[in-house]
């Protein structure tokens, strides 16, 4: 009988996160199951294949902390892969930016970029950046 209260507890807690949409605003949701992430497509600048030896960093800069955190490729059937990092800070907004180097190609840092989760765990979490590194020695737009 104890066992059923509880289960009867938490479900009527699950069932209300979120299902307000006035109180959206305030934050009255719970954000603990949406989880940012940034996908990265590194390539060669002058053609060619996906390069699988970068080393990408993702840099989260936000009003009160800030993470670096190592991006790790991911393959796909295509050999496409994308280099993925799921580390976050705590906080709803903030700036992202990437550094990006390989052996035999220049390095690449971007500008900041704002991103903001959506609130009560809606929309797209995900920042997507693509990177063409140019190959040392070459010259490239």
């Amino acid at each position: 009988m104890g066992n059923k209260i509880i289960l009867a507890g938490l479900l009527l807690a699950i069932s209300g996160c979120g299902s307000d949409k006035s109180k959206q605003d305030g934050y009255s949701c719970l954000l603990g199951f949406t989880v940012p992430q940034v996908e990265v497509n590194v390539t060669n600048a002058l053609g060619g294949p996906a390069i699988k030896n970068a080393k990408v960093k993702v840099n989260q800069i936000g009003k009160s902390s800030s993470g670096s955190f190592d991006a790790v490729y991911v393959d796909n059937a295509s050999g496409q892969g994308s280099y993925i990092s799921t580390g976050y800070i705590n906080e709803r907004e903030y700036q992202i930016n990437i550094s990006v180097s390989a052996e035999g190609f220049q390095n690449y840092q971007s500008k900041n970029v704002a991103f903001s989760l959506p609130v009560c765990g809606g929309g797209d979490t995900t920042t997507y950046f693509t990177v063409n590194l140019c190959p040392t020695g070459a010259i490239c737009q």
